[in-house]
C-alpha cells in the first residue's frame, strides 16, 4: 500500500469491513470463551499451588508449572487484543460506559448482599485441612461489604477497572489514528511495545515502567493496526497458529526449566522474577497471543448459538472468580475443586473450568433478566438519554 494514501479514506474503507461484522462473530467469540479459559486456569493453579507443591513427584506437577503465571496475563492480551480490534471502528457511546459500570457494580453488589445477610462463611478456609468446605471459614464484614458499592473505585477486579477508565480514552486514541499514516502507526507500535515490554524486561532499569493501564494502549493499537493494514506476517491462518504454539512451549519448558534450577539453587531466587515469563509486560506472553488472536481471526467458524451465548457470559465469569467474597466458594465449595484435586486422576480437577462456565452462564442470563434489564427500562422510563 503506498503510504500516502489517506489514513482518513484507509479507516473509512475498512468501515464497511466493520459494518458486516456487527453481528457477533462466532470465531472471535470463542477465542473469548479461550481467553477466558486460560485466565481461569491461571486463577486456578495459583489457589491451589501451596497442595500442587506436595506431589512434585507426580506429571501433574510439572503441568501445574507448564501453565502457571503467564495463562493469565496471556488471557488478558487475548481480550485487550479483542476489544481494540472492535473499538479502532466503533463510535464511543455513553451507553456502553454506564452499561460497563453497571455489569462490574451489579455483580458486585449482589455477591456482597447475598454473603453479608446470610453470613455466610466464605473466607478463612483451608480445603486441605478441613474435611468439610466451611470448617473455620468466617463472613464478610460490614467493611467489607461496603466496598462492595464501590468496586471500580477500589480496583477490586484490576482488569474491570482499567477497561472502565481506558474506555474513557478510546474517543481520543481513535482521532489519533485517522491522523496517522501506515508508516506512523507501525513505529508507534513499535515503540511502545519495545518500551512496555523488552525494556520492562531488563533487570533494574528504570527507563519506561508503565501500570496495567498501558498495555490496554498497546493492544489497542496493535489491533487497529492488524484491523486497517491486514499485514502479510499474519495472513496465513495455519502459520499464525503455529508460531503461537511454538511460543507457548518455549514458555512453558522456559518456565519450568527456572522454576527447577531455582529451588536447586535457592540464593538465586530473588532473580526469578526477571525471567519467570509469567507476567504481562513478558514480550514473548504477547508473541504467542498477538498470533493466536490472527488465527482466531482468519477462523471461519458458523455462527454458533452455543459459542455466542457463553462467550458473552464471559464477563461475569471473570467478575464472579475474582469477586473476594466468592471465588473460593465458587472453586472449592460449588466446583469441588479440593475433592477433584485429591482424586487419584490429579486431571480430573480440571473439570472445575467447564463448571464454572456453566454456572456463570446461568448466573449471566439471571442478572441479566432480573437487574440489568428492569435497570434500564427504569433508567429508559424517565427518558434518560444515554447516548
Amino acid at each position: 500500500m503506498n503510504d500516502k494514501e489517506s489514513p482518513v479514506s484507509l479507516k473509512a474503507h475498512n468501515n464497511l469491513k466493520y459494518d458486516k461484522l456487527v453481528q457477533r462473530n462466532s470465531s472471535i467469540e470463542l477465542l473469548r470463551i479461550f481467553a477466558m479459559t486460560s485466565i481461569l486456569l491461571c486463577h486456578f493453579f495459583m489457589g491451589i499451588s501451596t497442595y500442587v507443591q506436595t506431589i512434585s513427584d507426580s506429571v501433574f506437577y510439572y503441568f501445574h508449572l507448564f501453565f502457571s503465571g503467564w495463562t493469565g496475563a496471556f488471557g488478558n492480551i487475548l481480550f485487550m487484543l479483542i476489544s481494540g480490534y472492535y473499538l479502532c471502528t466503533s463510535n464511543f457511546r455513553i451507553s456502553k460506559l454506564i452499561k460497563l459500570w453497571f455489569n462490574i457494580f451489579s455483580v458486585s453488589v449482589i455477591i456482597g448482599s447475598v454473603f453479608y445477610f446470610f453470613k455466610h462463611p466464605s473466607q478463612g478456609f483451608n480445603f486441605f485441612k478441613s474435611s468439610f468446605f466451611f470448617n473455620n471459614a468466617t463472613p464478610i464484614s460490614l467493611y467489607q461489604y461496603l466496598t462492595c458499592f464501590i468496586p471500580t473505585i477500589l480496583g477490586h477486579t484490576w482488569y474491570a477497572s482499567r477497561y472502565l477508565v481506558f474506555l474513557l480514552f478510546t474517543p481520543f486514541c481513535k482521532q489519533i489514528l485517522e491522523k496517522l499514516s501506515q508508516k506512523q502507526h507501525f513505529y508507534l507500535c513499535l515503540l511502545m511495545f519495545i518500551l512496555g515490554t523488552v525494556t520492562k524486561m531488563i533487570p533494574a532499569q528504570r527507563l519506561y515502567d508503565p501500570s496495567n493501564l498501558f498495555y490496554f494502549f498497546l493492544a489497542y493499537f496493535i489491533a487497529s493496526y492488524i484491523r486497517f493494514y491486514e499485514p502479510s506476517i499474519f495472513s496465513n491462518k495455519a502459520l499464525n497458529l503455529l508460531i503461537s504454539l511454538i511460543t507457548i512451549m518455549v514458555i512453558g519448558f522456559w518456565n519450568i526449566f527456572l522454576t527447577l534450577f531455582i529451588n536447586n539453587h535457592p540464593e538465586l531466587a530473588e532473580y526469578k522474577r526477571f525471567f519467570h515469563l509469567t507476567k504481562i509486560h513478558m514480550f514473548p506472553v504477547w508473541i504467542a497471543a498477538v498470533f493466536l488472536f490472527n488465527y482466531f481471526r482468519l477462523l471461519t467458524i458458523k455462527n454458533s448459538k452455543i459459542i455466542n451465548a457463553f462467550a458473552s457470559s464471559t464477563f461475569d465469569i471473570y467478575l464472579l472468580h475474582c469477586n473476594f467474597a466468592f471465588s473460593s466458594m465458587l472453586w472449592f465449595g460449588i466446583c469441588s475443586g479440593g475433592y477433584l484435586l485429591k482424586l487419584p486422576t490429579h486431571f480430573l480437577v480440571l473439570l472445575v473450568i467447564p463448571q464454572v462456565f456453566i454456572f456463570g452462564l446461568i448466573f449471566h442470563k439471571i442478572r441479566l433478566k432480573f437487574v440489568e434489564k428492569p435497570f434500564f427500562l427504569f433508567v429508559s422510563k424517565y427518558n434518560v438519554n444515554l447516548h
